[in-house]
């Protein structure tokens, strides 16, 4: 039967009763202690295991006792939904007295299911919190019945529910454990744990290249369009800026027969420069249309680096911005060896001379930019990082960043950045925002794949 107002007769023990609630093991404390397999597992292991029991206790009509608290999750509140129509057997959900269950006595993010019966005792619990960080769960199960009667004992007399007490207490009892039960289940949860990470990989790879292919295609049809576009552009931009020329040229002539206003040198300069601009424009559309063929060539990461930066620093120094280069990386990480990479040393130059246009474009005189190459010892990539100390890009405009014809500036076309990370990707590697807030600046990075170290 459900005890559906359990949440009315929960009556933690306080400070100082008989029982010092602070001076007890919390309960997931005992639950570690007790099962026969502790570790981080696949949410889909312990969904599995919970759903076999309780497939087990339906089909074999099991009488007992079934304590569960599954942290509201839908998956494991569908597969524990055959349990409240069972005769004979007891169903006390913690889930409905989450206000009346300290911390102290159970950590907030710990489920659990504990079955005892007249023809199986079992113990499963997991601990969310780990999920978040490695997509695991910590926790393990046990099918020993002294274990799971102790716990079950243990948690009714700390939360001071007498009716959860009694039914534990009376609760049919095998006490007969069989170690090669557990050692068999636990070898069938290890291959199938195995198994759901083959398949969560297996699945990560196929969504990234499915990304991978499906963002080609549409860089091909942007392409495309692109040198369509730059083409029937070019043609007319091209006798706009001889006509301006041979304008120029007459108005030159009248100068020297009659006053010519300087408006019109003016209006001529003005579109002199527009066409100018269009014109870099239409480069840029048309070497972002263009498939990368690399010429490779082994390269110092280190040496290079400090030699575009040298290149760079005049275009710094007139604005006042000051250029740092610094290396972040242990000889246990890189050694001589190591700062050796194949790459196309003119691509990868164009990438990182345009992160330093960008980065000086962003920051104000007095300021500065640091250029970084990092790598720790377990690292897969190598870091080229441009942190500048300018405006810092909005919240909103972050996912677009990398996206072509996007643009943070007034007069971008949108294509540095997206053709940034084309150089990167042709190199197995890809282009990063690695930090940035509004007003305190940004940091940008691009990702060498270390198995591009030259050998």
């Amino acid at each position: 039967m459900l005890e559906s107002a359990i949440s009315d007769v929960f009556h933690p023990y306080e400070e100082d009763d008989e029982c010092n609630v602070s001076s007890r093991p919390k309960f997931d404390e005992m639950l570690n202690q007790l099962s026969a397999h502790t570790g981080l597992f696949s949410r889909a292991t312990f969904q599995n295991i919970y759903g076999s029991l309780i497939r087990m206790v339906r089909d074999q009509s099991i009488n007992g006792v079934v304590i569960v608290r599954t942290l509201k999750d839908d998956t494991f509140n569908m597969l524990g939904l055959p349990l409240y129509n069972m005769m004979g057997l007891h169903v006390f959900n913690l889930d409905q007295c989450e206000s009346t269950i300290s911390e102290n006595l159970i950590s907030p993010t710990v489920g659990f299911m504990l079955l005892l019966s007249d023809k199986l005792s079992a113990v499963v619990h997991w601990n969310s919190e780990t999920s978040q960080a490695f997509r695991m769960d910590q926790g393990g199960w046990s099918f020993n019945p002294a274990d799971v009667r102790n716990l079950s004992l243990y948690l009714a007399e700390w939360l001071g529910h007498d009716p959860l007490h009694r039914a534990v207490e009376q609760a049919p009892f095998d006490a007969r454990h069989d170690d090669k039960l557990s050692l068999i289940v636990s070898s069938l949860l290890s291959n199938l744990e195995n198994r759901n990470r083959e398949l969560t990989l297996a699945l990560e790879r196929e969504k990234e290249l499915s990304r991978r292919m499906a963002e080609q295609e549409r860089m091909a049809a942007i392409g495309q369009l692109s040198s369509v576009i730059a083409h029937e552009i070019r043609n007319p931009l091209g006798l706009i800026s001889l006509y301006a020329e041979i304008i120029q040229g007459q108005l030159g002539q009248l100068a020297t027969t009659a006053d010519v206003p300087d408006t019109l040198h003016k209006n001529l300069d003005q579109i002199k420069d527009a066409t100018a601009h269009l014109e870099t424009i239409l480069s840029e559309l048309t070497q972002y249309s263009r498939p990368l063929e690399l010429q490779y060539e082994s390269v110092n990461i280190q040496q290079f680096l400090e030699d575009v930066c040298e290149f760079y620093r005049p275009k710094y120094e007139e604005k006042g911005v000051m250029l740092n280069v610094e290396m972040q990386f242990s000889k246990e990480s890189l050694d001589e060896q190591g700062l050796l990479v194949s790459v196309d040393a003119g691509r990868l130059r164009q990438a990182v001379i345009n992160l330093l246009k960008n980065a000086l474009e962003a920051t104000e005189s007095g300021k500065k930019v640091t250029v970084s190459l990092a790598s720790r010892k377990d690292d897969t990539h190598l870091y080229i990082k441009v942190k500048d100390e300018g405006v810092g890009i909005p919240e909103d405009k972050v996912e677009k960043l990398f996206t072509p014809y996007f643009s943070t500036k007034a007069t971008g076309t949108g294509l540095g950045l997206a053709y940034i990370r084309k150089i990167m990707q042709a190199h197995q590697g890809t282009a990063k925002l690695l930090w940035s807030e509004q007003g305190k600046g940004t940091t940008m990075a691009l990702l060498l794949p270390r198995n591009a170290s030259a050998r």
